[in-house]
């Protein structure tokens, strides 16, 4: 878990900018999030640096001054929002309306165990633009993608393990929810790339990487069903956090905060949906 300092005070609520001390373990392009005492923060610019630019009170939290050596928490990707959480759960808990630390561990923990009991995760792949996968090919006209695919830029093909691969026309492959649907449900992504019996490539020839995709995979937005899961099973665990204050945890992973017992049912019908997503034939 990433957690640094601030090397100097955010001396006003209108700040744009601050500085850390270490970022070793921070994300080094991109944008991302932190808390600092009870405020959520947009570090907009500077990744991989100590200089940062800053969007303040995020998610619903206010901006506050922060005082030299405050920790700064790296927040974890999760499912919802804390504005979500705190409408699901009102009335808070007593001191519980603005504690960004907590509300976000809760929200952080609930995700995990969504992700955990799916054997998956259901975010954006990558955070921002695209990024490029390989995958073996199956000697079909079709590869599975099990983590879905939110729309695909190029599709490259190699002969064999090792060759280059060669880019497909936009024509000659087309994305599928399923062999049996060609639209995903609202919410849900594409899980199939077949292609054309017209183009150069008639299937994914047998070998390892001998497919690269480049594109968006996973989920965007998030799947509705599993928010909602995480959103209750989050509100459960807010209320039964021992300390008040939540002093006692160790971080805002939500190492700290136990699994209930019995799970919330928006939350087993968001595991029974995301287990569904991982069983896909590419037969």
């Amino acid at each position: 878990m990433a957690v640094t300092t601030l090397a100097a005070a955010i001396a006003t609520t209108g700040a744009t900018s601050c500085t850390v001390r270490d970022v070793a373990d921070f994300p080094v392009s991109g944008t991302f999030h932190v808390v600092v005492d009870s405020e959520k923060i947009l570090v907009s610019a500077g990744a991989g640096t100590t200089s940062w630019t800053i969007a303040r009170g995020q998610d619903g939290t206010s901006p506050a001054t922060h005082a030299l050596g405050a920790n700064v928490w790296l927040v974890p990707a999760h499912y919802a929002t804390l504005t979500e959480l705190i409408d699901l759960a009102a009335p808070l808990p007593t001191g519980e309306t603005h504690n960004a630390r907590l509300l976000t561990a809760c929200l952080v923990r609930a995700s995990s165990v969504i992700d955990a009991r799916c054997a998956r995760q259901f975010y954006r792949i990558p955070a921002t633009g695209t990024e490029t996968r390989t995958y073996d090919g199956t000697g079909l006209n079709r590869i599975v993608i099990p983590e879905g695919i939110v729309s695909l830029t190029a599709v490259k093909i190699a002969d064999y393990t090792g060759a280059t691969a060669e880019t497909c026309a936009a024509t000659d492959w087309y994305l599928r929810a399923s062999l049996a649907s060609k639209r995903p449900d609202p919410g849900d992504s594409y899980y199939v790339v077949i292609l054309s019996d017209q183009g150069d490539y008639g299937t994914f020839p047998k070998g390892f990487d001998t497919a690269e995709l480049t594109g968006v995979f996973g989920y965007d937005p998030e799947p509705p069903v599993i928010t909602a899961g995480a959103l209750h099973l989050a509100r459960q665990m807010l209320y039964a956090v021992p300390s008040a204050s939540g002093d006692a945890l160790a971080g805002i992973d939500g190492a700290g905060i136990p699994i209930p017992a019995y799970l919330p049912r928006q939350t087993y019908e968001a595991i029974e949906w995301g287990r569904s997503r991982t069983s896909w034939d590419a037969t």
